[in-house]
């Protein structure tokens, strides 16, 4: 007999939503998150960084992206540890490499290159590279324990709120850490570094000792029915309306759903409950009257949350790599993740752009005047991204797990979208695509250092709202069963967009480089004369834009097919959303 345990929110031990310990982990992990995002930052010290080493551009910008491969490469791994080992492992793993990661960054920085050599050796760079490496992996433990811990810790009806507090501290990171760096130790790169160092690793310390996993409360006083979730219906029959008698029947049946994805009840229950295979018992009951709904009750509860007749897919494996829906994902984000890990205003170069349209307009270059610009960028594309990701991050993944919340309680963005023009979640990645093309058509117009902050906060909004929206997506065409599994997968173009774009732009500044710069002889350069700086402002990289308008054009033509595919297969199936008029709730999901 093959048994499934499925987990409830009405078990565990007694306590309350805002317990002492609860919250404490909540905050903890919003400090975790916000040293684990430091990876953002690279702007504010990787001009620096090249000129002390005399690297190339391409050269800063593998640095730069050995950040994000640790970041992301490492997640299926760390994933797997958090899950059975809990926090203590992997914090204690994220404080280890965050701080030798910063600590040699910085040393390589405060010991600059030997006498007489001129270039890095190819050793020097690997070592440099590493520690790039090491401070992503520390990132991403220390993300992953405190969303893995937040999650599980919150019940349904504020899981969502509190994992999106936590996820946008990831986007506020650098903000945070330029912000200090720049007012206790303005133009010090190297006392920046050590902030960095000190200042990731020591929040994963407190993480250690005080993210818990929370048992939930025994009580919620939300719903007292029962939700089911399930992957799929039966090849042939969709799910009928219970009838007075279904009442009485046992709440799973075989021939109705192949198996379960989810149970949530938030009555008090015990922990679990069985679900049979199909030639036994497909539930036995803990309390009559709590194992059984009446049909008025999940007939109305169906038609607010839209689980009754629309259940999630479940698709993984080979089955994923066939799927068109893969692919779409898959390319848009390779697109719009690399402009936003690549363009003039991007996190890892934004810096070089500043220094180029700075250089350009003043007679004397001042590195501590040229810092300040690269820290404004920087905290521009952190506060938005951090905006982006509370605005569609709440709302739209509020939306899509269906954590059986007031429709009241989601965000304005999807809530009113939803509700006065209809749209499909789908329809959003078009609009985001939209603001990717306009932040970059603003960054091409760009020739006053003073002005680029425009462009940097619609590229933050842009990439912020972006890594709200995808994941939601991922649930919405491929399920929750192996929602981790599959957004691994779709963390690859990530790496690969990010590192194709990011020295494509690398290589363009390098072919701007002072040897071939049509220097302005009036120009006086304060600094290391051996560094390599495009004095040509907009010059220097322009040809960047042509790549990334075309890359956010080709995004936006996908995002337009993925959304009518998505609303074909909706109108295939007969689901619609509609407003619900006699209960005065907001939306419901129909299927006609």
């Amino acid at each position: 007999m093959t048994r499934e345990s499925i987990l409830t929110t009405g078990g565990g031990s007694t306590g309350t939503l805002l317990s002492v310990a609860r919250v404490t982990t909540l905050l903890t992990s919003i400090l975790v998150t916000m040293a684990s995002g430091s990876n953002y930052a690279f702007s504010a010290y990787g001009p620096q960084l090249g000129s002390r080493l005399h690297l190339t551009h391409t050269q800063i910008n593998l640095v730069g992206l050995s950040g994000h491969v640790g970041l992301d490469g490492s997640a299926p791994l760390l994933g797997r540890l958090v899950d059975t080992r809990g926090p203590p492992v992997p914090m204690t793993i994220a404080f280890l490499t965050l701080l030798i990661g910063y600590s040699g960054i910085r040393q390589f920085y405060i010991s600059g290159l030997p006498e007489g050599i001129s270039a890095l050796s190819p050793f020097g760079l690997l070592m440099l590279l590493l520690c790039g490496l090491l401070t992503g992996i520390g990132a991403n433990a220390g993300l992953a324990c405190a969303i893995n811990a937040t999650a599980k810790s919150f019940p349904d009806h504020a899981r969502t709120t509190s994992t999106s507090l936590v996820l946008s501290g990831f986007g506020l990171s650098a903000f945070v850490f330029t912000t200090i760096a720049h007012v206790a130790f303005p133009g010090d790169t190297s006392s920046f570094l050590l902030v960095l160092a000190i200042g990731t690793s020591l929040p994963m310390i407190l993480g250690f000792f005080l993210i818990k996993l929370i048992p939930l409360p025994s009580k919620s006083n939300d719903h007292p029915e029962c939700f089911v979730i399930a992957r799929r219906l039966s090849s042939n029959r969709r799910q009928a309306p219970l009838s007075e008698a279904d009442a009485r029947a046992p709440l799973l049946s075989s021939d109705t759903y192949e198996d379960a994805d989810v149970l949530r009840c938030q009555a008090p229950l015990s922990s679990t409950l069985d679900v049979g295979s199909p030639d036994t018992s497909p539930l036995t009951p803990v309390d009559e009257g709590q194992s059984h709904l009446s049909s008025t009750n999940l007939s109305n509860e169906s038609r607010y949350n839209g689980v009754e007749s629309a259940p999630l897919p479940d698709i993984s494996g080979t089955d994923l790599v066939w799927s068109v829906e893969f692919w779409l994902l898959f390319t848009i984000l390779a697109l719009l993740i690399g402009t936003a890990l690549m363009c003039s205003t991007d996190i890892n170069n934004v810096g070089s752009i500043s220094q180029a349209l700075y250089a350009k307009s003043t007679p004397i270059y001042d590195d501590g005047r040229a810092s300040q610009w690269q820290a404004t960028q920087v905290s521009a594309i952190s506060i938005c991204n951090f905006l982006g990701r509370i605005i569609i991050g709440m709302t739209s993944l509020q939306y899509t797990v269906v954590l059986f919340m007031k429709p009241a309680t989601l965000g304005i963005l999807v809530d009113s979208s939803k509700r006065f023009l209809g749209l499909r979640r789908p329809m959003f990645l078009s609009l985001i695509a939209v603001l990717f093309i306009i932040s970059q058509i603003t960054a091409y117009h760009t020739s006053d250092v003073r002005q680029l902050w425009k462009a940097s906060s619609l590229l933050g909004l842009s990439y912020g709202c972006s890594m709200g929206i995808f994941p939601s997506l991922t649930i919405d065409w491929f399920g929750l069963a192996h929602f981790s599994e599959n957004w691994g997968y779709l963390g690859l173009p990530l790496v690969l967009g990010g590192n194709i774009f990011s020295i494509a732009f690398g290589r363009i500044l390098d072919a701007h480089s002072p040897v071939t710069s049509a220097l302005n002889p009036q120009s006086t350069e304060v600094g290391d004369g051996h560094e390599e700086r495009c004095l040509d402002g907009r010059d220097c990289y322009k040809l960047s834009f042509g790549l990334t308008i075309l890359a956010c054009c080709l995004a936006l033509c996908l995002s337009v097919y993925a959304a009518w595919r998505d609303q074909r297969t909706a109108k295939a199936l007969g689901v619609d959303f509609v407003a619900s008029e006699d209960d005065g709730r907001d939306d419901s999901l129909r299927i006609e």
